[in-house]
């Protein structure tokens, strides 16, 4: 069994939990393809990120965020 921790705030939850209601985990990509970050958000922090890319990504930020349901 794997643990995911919350980049923010540290919370953690079960890997084998699928419907963790609010968690969102991505990977945003540099210029360069050797570098990137990989994050994972609770529901409690996830909603700022979700709406500033909705906001000023629109469509672009289904590419990145992956919402976990």
């Amino acid at each position: 069994m794997r643990f995911i921790k919350c980049n923010r705030c540290g919370k953690l939850k079960r890997d084998s939990i699928k419907k963790s209601k609010g968690w969102i985990e991505g990977i945003v990509f540099s210029d360069s393809t050797d570098v990137h970050f990989r994050f994972d958000l609770c529901h409690f922090c996830s909603p700022k990120l979700v709406n500033f890319l909705k906001k000023y990504l629109g469509p672009v930020s289904k590419k990145i965020v992956k919402k976990i349901s």
